[in-house]
């Protein structure tokens, strides 16, 4: 039983010393560069610039912050492709003309500037997305496409939106 606990306080041992050695070797090549930029540090005496704590998390949080906006491009990208396709999908199933996509399309638009408009850009759900185009659509489409917009709306209900 001593013996498993040794192994351990010597592990820990060990590594409290290379923490120690590490953090005189940090402090001693920031003292040489004190006053100087971060960044815009100059060679001295022979040696490379040292990169500093703070200079490494800039970069780290300049890399992360970069990293979760192209993330976040990416899947609204995706999400706008969805979007398309279910559009796409339902103008070929209610058989709507050009004419018919057109004005829906100007009307969604429309929609959205408004809601964006009036809410700060605050994500509209799925409740309200049916709503204002079931709205829409009831202006544009016939009876029969009416119809089959009601029951393509209720079958793809999961998929719903813009």
């Amino acid at each position: 039983m001593k013996k498993i606990i040794i192994l351990p306080a010597l592990g820990l041992m060990a590594m409290l010393s290379a923490c120690g050695g590490t953090q005189n070797a940090t402090t001693n090549t920031q003292s040489e560069t004190r006053g100087r930029s971060n960044t815009q540090m100059e060679t001295s005496a022979g040696r490379a610039p040292v990169q500093t704590s703070t200079t490494r998390t800039t970069t780290a949080t300049t890399n992360r912050n970069t990293n979760a906006r192209t993330t976040t491009a990416a899947a609204s990208a995706e999400v706008e492709a969805a979007r398309e396709a279910n559009r796409q999908k339902m103008y070929s199933e209610l058989q709507m003309d050009n004419n018919q996509i057109s004005r829906y399309e100007s009307s969604w638009t429309s929609e959205m500037d408004t809601w964006n408009r009036n809410n700060r850009n605050q994500q509209m759900n799925a409740y309200e997305r049916a709503e204002r185009q079931d709205r829409i659509m009831r202006d544009i489409l016939n009876e029969q496409q009416l119809e089959k917009y009601q029951q393509w709306a209720r079958e793809n209900a999961n998929s719903f939106g813009e």
